[in-house]
């Protein structure tokens, strides 16, 4: 797969990182009740970890030779000040499956270019985890993969 072709795929998760909820919520005002004491963590660390996969995409993008693009936070997520953290996890549940199904998607875009499957298959598991700990928070059982 030519080059110019995989920093367009890495650039799609790149925005998708960007854009991701929990570092939105965390820069927002959140309540944190005693409810939601024991998420703060989890959400923290996700919120870091976004960055980290943010950095690792853009790396990889350089060292093809391609242009990390920016890419514009969600605007909509501008009422999550003053809400309860413990209210926001469906929506980082939510966030977290559609970046799962995104990198999903490039995992077999890019099936042909092992060093770059095994970056996006990386992260992929890390979002994956991430999902799982916060259905566990809410009590939600896991889903089954087919």
């Amino acid at each position: 797969m030519e080059n110019e072709k995989v920093c367009a795929i890495l650039n799609e998760l790149l925005a998708g990182e960007q854009q991701a909820a929990a570092p939105r919520i965390l820069e927002s005002t959140v309540y944190v009740s005693q409810l939601a004491v024991a998420e703060l963590p989890v959400a923290q660390r996700i919120a870091r970890q976004t960055h980290s996969n943010s950095e690792e995409l853009a790396e990889l993008i350089l060292d093809l030779g391609g242009v990390p693009e920016p890419s514009v936070p969600d605007v909509a997520t501008a009422h999550l000040h003053f809400q309860d953290l413990h209210r926001l996890l469906p929506l980082l549940i939510d966030d977290h499956e559609k970046l799962i199904r995104k990198y999903e998607i490039a995992a077999e875009r890019v099936a042909s270019e092992p060093r770059i499957q095994e970056v996006v298959t990386r992260i992929l598991q890390r979002h994956q985890e991430e999902l799982r700990e916060l259905r566990q928070l809410l009590g939600l059982t896991p889903e089954v993969q087919s």
